[in-house]
C-alpha cells in the first residue's frame, strides 16, 4: 500500500493559514457570546476584525425594523463625524441589499481614505446588520479573510437578534407587572366604593326616618377622620365627643345653607367639583361680589391662566353664573357671581371650617 506523500510547502502554509483563521474565528464567536449590550458586540466586532486582517478601519451598521436609514453602533478607527456618515454612503447601502460578502478597491473609499474594502451584510431578524472592514494601503482580502467576515457577521446578527428577543421578553415581564398592579388597584378600589355605597344608600332610604343609625356611624366615622387629620398634621388633640346630628346650631340666617339634594350622586359630584383647594378658595373669596377673574387673581394671587380655567369648571357646573362683560386693554373681560346653590355651596364650606377650627382648638 503505498504511503500518502507529505505535505508540500504551500499546503502547509494553507493548513496553517485554516488553523489560525479557524481559531481566531472560535475566539471572536466567544467574545460576541459574552457581550452584554449591543454597544459591547458592536465594538467587540469591529476591533477584533481590525485586528485579525490587520486593517485600520472597522465599523458596524444597522437598519431597525420601520427605519428607512441604517444606524452607526460602532466603529474603530474613525474620528469626528466620520462614523455618522458613514451609512449614508452609497456603498453601504448597496451592501446592505446583497446576500454576501463584497470588496471594493479605491483611493478614498467612503471619504475616509480607505483603498481596500469588505463588507458583509446579513438579516439579524427583523433587522438588517452590515459590518465593514477597510486598510489605508494596498492589500487585497484573500478568501478566507472573506469567509472569517462573513462567518463573525452571521454570530453577530444571531446576537442582536438575542437581545431583540430578550428585550421583547422583558418588556412583557413589564407590562405583566403593570396588569398585575392595575388589577389590584382596581379590587381595592371596588372595595373601597363598596364600603361607600352601601352606607350612602342605606342612610338615604333612612333620610326621612329622623336620626338612623348609618347616620349616627357616619359621624363617628367623621370624628374619626377629623383626629387622623390632626394627627398628621401633628396636633395632639384629644378626641372629642361625638358630634350629634340633630344638636348642631343652626348658622346665622346670612350664612344659613340651602338644603342640598338628598341622593349620593349629586353629593358625590359636588364633592369631586369641591375636592380641588383653588375651588374652595374661589368660592370663599366670591362672596357676594361681582368680579373677573383677573379681580379674582389679585386678591388670591394665582395666577390668571389657572384662575380662569377653575372658574369656568365652577361655571360648568353650576355654581357661578356670568353676569356682564366689557371691554379692557383690547380685550373682553367677564364678570361672575355666586349662584343659589354657589351660595349653598360657600356656606356650607365656611360652616364646615369654622367647625374644624374650633374643633381643633378645644383644650
Amino acid at each position: 500500500m503505498p504511503l500518502s506523500s507529505s505535505p508540500s510547502p504551500d499546503e502547509r502554509d494553507g493548513l496553517l493559514q485554516r488553523f489560525l483563521v479557524a481559531s481566531r474565528r472560535g475566539e471572536i464567536v466567544a467574545l460576541i457570546n459574552a457581550a452584554r449590550s449591543e454597544g459591547d458586540l458592536g465594538a467587540v466586532v469591529a476591533t477584533e476584525l481590525c485586528e485579525a486582517f490587520d486593517a485600520e478601519i472597522g465599523f458596524v451598521l444597522i437598519v431597525r425594523p420601520g427605519a428607512t436609514t441604517a444606524e452607526p453602533v460602532a466603529g474603530v478607527g474613525l474620528v469626528g463625524g466620520d462614523l455618522a456618515t458613514v451609512p449614508v454612503q452609497p456603498l453601504c447601502g448597496q451592501a446592505l441589499s446583497g446576500l454576501a460578502a463584497v470588496t471594493e478597491r479605491g483611493t478614498d473609499l467612503l471619504g475616509l481614505g480607505i483603498r481596500e474594502l469588505a463588507l458583509a451584510p446579513q438579516t439579524a431578524g427583523g433587522a438588517r446588520l452590515l459590518v465593514g472592514v477597510g486598510r489605508l494601503y494596498d492589500q487585497r482580502f484573500e478568501d478566507l479573510e472573506l469567509a472569517l467576515l462573513d462567518a463573525v457577521t452571521k454570530s453577530a446578527a444571531q446576537a442582536f437578534e438575542r437581545f431583540g428577543l430578550e428585550h421583547q421578553l422583558q418588556r412583557a415581564h413589564e407590562m405583566e407587572a403593570v396588569a398585575r398592579l392595575g388589577g389590584d388597584i382596581a379590587h381595592e378600589f371596588c372595595r373601597a366604593l363598596a364600603n361607600i355605597i352601601g352606607p350612602s344608600a342605606l342612610g338615604t332610604a333612612r333620610l326621612d326616618s329622623g336620626v338612623s343609625e348609618v347616620e349616627t356611624g357616619l359621624s363617628g366615622s367623621a370624628n374619626e377622620l377629623v383626629q387622623q387629620l390632626l394627627a398628621f398634621s401633628r396636633q395632639q388633640v384629644p378626641p372629642p365627643a361625638a358630634l350629634d346630628v340633630n344638636a348642631v346650631e343652626s348658622p346665622p340666617p346670612a350664612e344659613r345653607a340651602d338644603p342640598l339634594i338628598p341622593h349620593v350622586e349629586p353629593l358625590a359630584d359636588l364633592f369631586r367639583l369641591l375636592g380641588h383647594g383653588i375651588r374652595l378658595r374661589i368660592l370663599l373669596a366670591l362672596g357676594s361680589d361681582t368680579l373677573s377673574p383677573s379681580e379674582l387673581d389679585e386678591r388670591l394671587d394665582i395666577g390668571l391662566g389657572v384662575l380662569a380655567y377653575h372658574v369656568g369648571v365652577l361655571r360648568d357646573d353650576g355654581l357661578l353664573t356670568l353676569v356682564d362683560t366689557h371691554a379692557s386693554r383690547g380685550a373682553l373681560e367677564s364678570f361672575y357671581r355666586l349662584t343659589e346653590r354657589g351660595e349653598s355651596a360657600r356656606n356650607v364650606i365656611a360652616a364646615t371650617w369654622r367647625e374644624i377650627g374650633e374643633l381643633a382648638q378645644r383644650p
